[in-house]
């Protein structure tokens, strides 16, 4: 039987950690917490997140031909929101957004809160799910919907070259004893009469403490909450301006 080398097997070991960790999400954004002797995390709720395609309404089940791609072209339009109009604000992964990004968008709209949380987590709902969305809002007399992701990073530095890499924070794990973090943000923008969507994307927030072991798990907690709260203003803000950026054009 032929033995794997060193570098195979720290390779495989690595694999088999990274498996057992998840990329945080904004939706799923407490510290994590160890499993117990019998192996099992704390559940908190989350059931992961809503796939663009589900959002958008893309149906992932039909063949596509070249004439569909060419009449989208043709039809496609830009989605803007209006200060002081009506939408529908979902977060990917949480039954209701946080209330930093509820409250940063009612300066600027009048915002209703809908559950961003997969029914059916891993799996695609396509078309079906983008028009039950738009049935609803229209419904309630919301002309648009807005649907929000968000990433928290943890920044990696090379020693030698200074050179700083961000990369999406899996599990517990933290580079190094500088804890610099960041969150990234993107929103869809649908309009419900055309299903026209825009995908905005302000810059990321970014933030740093110092801290040990004794102390991770607090100053974690605050940096995400921290960053959280300036990303949903900086998100908001993004949002109310970009139909006065596109009538400016």
């Amino acid at each position: 039987m032929k033995i794997p080398s060193l570098a195979a097997a720290c390779a495989l070991a690595a694999l088999v950690f990274l498996s057992g960790c998840g990329t945080r999400s904004i939706s799923n954004s407490d510290y994590p917490e160890r499993s117990n002797r019998y192996g099992r995390r704390p559940d908190n709720g989350y059931r992961g997140e809503l796939a663009e395609v589900d959002v958008l309404g893309v149906d992932t089940t039909r063949a596509i031909a070249e004439g569909d791609i060419v009449s989208a072209l043709e039809n496609a339009g830009d989605a803007r929101l209006v200060r002081g109009g009506r939408l529908l604000l979902i977060q990917s992964g949480a039954p209701r957004p946080d209330a930093e990004m509820s409250e940063a968008m009612g300066r600027y709209f009048t915002v209703a809160e809908f559950s961003g949380v997969p029914a059916d987590a891993g799996m695609s709902r396509g078309a079906s799910y983008n028009k039950q969305l738009r049935l609803m809002a229209g419904h309630g007399g919301y002309d648009k919907i807005v649907c929000y992701w968000g990433v928290p990073e943890s920044a990696r530095e090379n020693k030698v070259t200074k050179a700083v890499s961000w990369v999406p924070i899996l599990g517990g794990a933290v580079p190094d004893e500088r804890q610099t973090m960041r969150i990234r943000l993107r929103a869809a923008i649908i309009d419900v009469r055309t299903n026209n969507w825009t995908m905005v994307t302000p810059p990321p927030v970014k933030s740093g403490d110092s801290s040990s072991g004794y102390t991770r798990k607090a100053t974690d907690q605050g940096l995400v909450n921290e960053l959280k709260a300036r990303g949903c203003q900086e998100l908001a803000k993004t949002l109310a301006d970009s139909h006065a950026a596109a009538a400016g054009k």
